[in-house]
């Protein structure tokens, strides 16, 4: 029986313990005085008992009446009330770590503020594999930095700088992968997430010991060295990521707090970071980025009945159908992929494995599970078996009316039907078909196993139910749906071609490639304009600008036609704006350019937002808020903007 209030427990027969920490609903979630309260008083009662483990994860407390509601942000510009939160969850780490109780974490969600720091002071760490950076230092997303604790549990299992490095370069819009955090030691065992218990159950046989970081790596008491190394990493956010103190203060805020403090727990220690934390909260620039947060939960709410994807057939084999693939099996999807001609579905077979490989390094088992899971498929026969059907690659209209006429007549009858293609009128495609209220768009945005959000287009005959439960099933896969009325180019490549339209229509005026995309980054963008297009594909650009043109008047620049036309296609050609060998960019010439730079930077940011306001204007969603997390997620738009229509017309 639980007599708890912010906790649930489960003890089982094997003596083994399993505690749910309860923490308030958002995007992401907090953790209060009280459930700390809870946990510290439960976990010191069973520090004698014979319990042969302990299995700690964060749960969201729903709401059952009106008193409970979303996280509030606004707390953490109570320095006495941060403080307090930062004494309680030292306190508890330090307790998990003294315990004789042999405890496993499972991360299977976003860590709430601070959680990252018991999870890490366990004797294991288990996580899904959709898990990235960014949800493990949460406080990020909200332009704050971690508790002391946090920094203080990295820096033990990995070491100062690599500890550091991690947790300012995942900053809100820098996307850091998964295998970053299990590759340099952060979490123990990456498993898809069907696999966590059956995981969690094997670590409590074995006990496997305890991570720490080298000799070598631990935290360093000279202050001098702080100093050296806090320089170093400073000048690696802005060189490498391009993240400047005027738009991210909390990591710089976060690195002088260890130069000045280092690793220590002790009580002044923990009033600077309450202090800086509050300091922080109050600014425009975390108003702007909790905007961001809770426009994020508005959309990401999980409904109270999930349904599982229990096997996806993608027809189609290219670079896109591979990471969709690829993120489905690391959720434990079934994945069948059908192509009629046999080297595509083998060369894609081996993408796929590829990545897998780098997820899983040497764990052969764990690489040929994860590989049993997807089927090559030359005919169709996984057609009548799957749970949604995608086809991606089918440019033209006619390919893909034929397809689905035959897709209704031989899938299942609930199964969903899905184009990927976000330019042809699903309108048209669903003229052909018997039972057009089983069509839509499941458009994932580029790149697809990084990039949050999902566009989800429907027409007025697409059954209500279908579409609910579409949604449904991608936020049980950790994507972001976003629903849009059925426009050419929907939302993210409708902002990210202009995006890379302006940058070639600066390149046509003589401003060189590299000072367009270095001008770009450095406004926030993730990319620049003209590589962003490489990466895409030229030729891909090219369709989706010539079906803004006749929809919406684009301007087509004749330089994009021209490089298609001669086989410039970019990074997949080995040609575009820059040159490839070996997948890899070969380092260009440094080009000079004496124009105005902050010219530049304000033409390519309001070809964005001017775009984003005709989105708005146009009807493909209603709500500017909706525009502004979209266009936040799918294209990378600086977060702390507070989003394109935010940041331009004050929305």
């Amino acid at each position: 029986m639980n007599d708890f209030q912010y906790l649930t427990v489960r003890p089982d027969s094997e003596q083994r313990i399993w505690v749910d920490i309860q923490m308030r609903d958002g995007a992401p979630g907090t953790l209060e005085p009280d459930t700390l309260s809870e946990l510290k008083q439960y976990l010191t009662s069973i520090q004698q008992q014979p319990v042969a483990g302990l299995v700690l994860r964060f749960a969201i407390r729903k709401a059952t009446n009106s008193t409970v509601k979303p996280a509030d942000y606004s707390v953490f510009q109570n320095t006495e009330y941060t403080l307090s939160l930062i004494q309680q969850t030292q306190e508890i780490a330090d307790l998990l770590q003294s315990s004789p109780v042999y405890s496993v974490f499972i991360i299977d969600r976003q860590c709430p503020i601070g959680g990252m720091a018991l999870a890490l002071a366990t004797d294991y760490c288990i996580s899904s594999f959709s898990l990235v950076a960014e949800s493990c230092f949460p406080e990020n997303a909200l332009g704050l930095h971690p508790f002391p604790s946090v920094i203080r549990q990295t820096i033990k299992r990995v070491g100062a700088f690599d500890a550091l490095m991690t947790i300012t370069a995942s900053q809100t819009g820098v996307s850091l992968p998964a295998d970053i955090l299990f590759d340099k030691g952060f979490i123990d065992e990456a498993v898809p997430a069907n696999k966590l218990h059956e995981t969690t159950l094997a670590t409590l046989q074995k006990k496997p010991g305890k991570k720490k970081a080298l000799r070598i790596k631990l935290p360093f008491a000279n202050k001098l060295l702080r100093s050296y190394t806090s320089s170093r990493l400073s000048q690696q956010l802005i060189k490498r990521l391009h993240i400047t103190e005027a738009h991210h203060p909390a990591p710089y805020a976060l690195l002088e707090l260890w130069k000045q403090h280092g690793s220590q727990a002790n009580t002044p220690s923990q009033i600077a970071f309450a202090e800086s934390l509050t300091k922080l909260a109050g600014t425009e620039y975390s108003g702007n980025l909790q905007r961001i947060a809770q426009l994020k939960y508005k959309l990401s709410q999980h409904p109270d009945e999930p349904q599982r994807l229990k096997h996806l057939h993608i027809i189609g084999s290219g670079e896109t159908t591979c990471k969709i693939a690829s993120y489905c099996l690391l959720q434990g999807i079934h994945v069948s992929i059908q192509d009629k001609r046999p080297a595509a579905l083998e060369q894609a077979i081996s993408v796929i494995g590829d990545k897998m490989v780098t997820l899983t390094g040497k764990d052969t088992e764990k690489l040929s599970e994860l590989l049993s899971h997807v089927t090559p498929d030359l005919k169709g026969e996984n057609i009548k078996t799957a749970d949604m059907i995608l086809l991606i690659g089918a440019t033209h209209l006619a390919d893909q009316q034929e397809r689905f006429a035959e897709l209704e007549e031989y899938s299942r009858p609930d199964a969903i039907l899905a184009t990927h293609s976000s330019i042809i009128p699903l309108q048209k495609i669903a003229a052909a078909m018997l039972e057009p209220e089983r069509l839509l768009g499941i458009h994932f945005c580029y790149p697809a196993c990084s990039t949050p959000l999902v566009e989800v287009s429907h027409t007025d005959k697409t059954d209500k139910q279908l579409l609910d439960r579409a949604c449904n099933i991608l936020k049980h896969l950790n994507k972001i749906p976003l629903l849009l009325n059925n426009l050419p180019a929907l939302l993210a490549d409708r902002i990210l071609v202009q995006y890379i339209l302006q940058g070639i229509h600066l390149h046509q005026q003589g401003v060189p490639h590299n000072i367009i995309d270095a001008a770009a980054r450095n406004a926030g963008m993730p990319s620049g304009p003209l590589e962003l297009g490489d990466i895409m594909g030229l030729d891909y650009c090219l369709r989706v600008a010539e079906t803004m043109e006749k929809s919406f008047n684009t301007d087509v620049p004749f330089q994009l036609v021209k490089m298609v036309q001669t086989g410039k296609l970019g990074k997949k050609s080995g040609s575009g704006f820059y040159r490839y060998r070996n997948n890899n960019r070969l380092k260009s010439a440094r080009l000079e350019w004496d124009g105005s730079i902050e010219a530049l930077q304000s033409k390519l940011t309001t070809q964005i937002t001017e775009e984003a306001a005709l989105c708005l204007e146009d009807g493909l969603l209603e709500d500017p808020g909706l525009i502004d997390i979209g266009v936040v997620l799918g294209t990378g738009f600086a977060p702390w903007t507070g989003g394109p229509l935010r940041y331009h017309r004050g929305y």
